[in-house]
Parts: C-alpha cells; sequence; structure tokens
C-alpha cells in the first residue's frame, strides 16, 4: 500500500513491499518542455538490491505518469524527480509508484495533507 505526503518541493509515494521498496518524490509543473531533471538521493540504510540506471528509473517514471494522465484524462507534466539510489531495482515498483502520484493529485489529493 503506497503512502502518500508533499514537501516544499513535490510530492512524494513511498512502497514498501516485504523486501521491496521505493520513494519517489516528483515536482509537476504546468507547461513545462523538455527532459525532466532526476536527482539521485543517497542510499538509506544498508539495502544491497543491487543497481538500475538513472535513465530507468527515468523511463519507469516517465511512462507511469503517462499512463495515470491517460487513464484519468490529466496532464500532469514532472519537471524534477527525486531518487533513492539504493531502492529496489524494479521498474514495475517506480513505475506504479508514478502512476500512484498521478491518480491521487487526480482522484484525491488531500491524501498528501
Amino acid at each position: 500500500m503506497p503512502s502518500y505526503r508533499k514537501d516544499s518541493e513535490g510530492f512524494i509515494c513511498s512502497i514498501i513491499t516485504g523486501p521491496s521498496h521505493v520513494w519517489l518524490k516528483v515536482s509537476f509543473e504546468e507547461n513545462f518542455s523538455g527532459e525532466p531533471m532526476i536527482v539521485p538521493l543517497p542510499p538509506r540504510g544498508d539495502c544491497e538490491h543491487g543497481s538500475m540506471p538513472l535513465d530507468a528509473k527515468l523511463a519507469a517514471v516517465l511512462e507511469g505518469i503517462t499512463e495515470a494522465n491517460e487513464e484519468f484524462g490529466c496532464h500532469f507534466q514532472a519537471a524534477r524527480i527525486w531518487v533513492v539510489e539504493n531502492d529496489t531495482p524494479r521498474h514495475s515498483l517506480y513505475h506504479y509508484a508514478a502512476y500512484c502520484l498521478v491518480k491521487q493529485l487526480n482522484v484525491d489529493p488531500t491524501v498528501f495533507g
């Protein structure tokens, strides 16, 4: 089950499923054009899941945003994306976290506090 919050820079989705976990923060901007900036954050804890290239994380996040935009008829555009270096290197988790952010912003933004 994803958990959500926001800070001064963006919206955050955290997913923990047993040994797998991903923390994702995205700032959205209207009429943003160009490639979003991806910001790697230092490792948290002592997890050693292996690695996933930043461009692969970026692709997964953008796919999740696109899927949710299409499904919910919205137009969220990522300007900046933060990821934790040692999170689980699974495309599906980053895709799902991004999808969930856009879904919640469209369906029930109150979950972000």
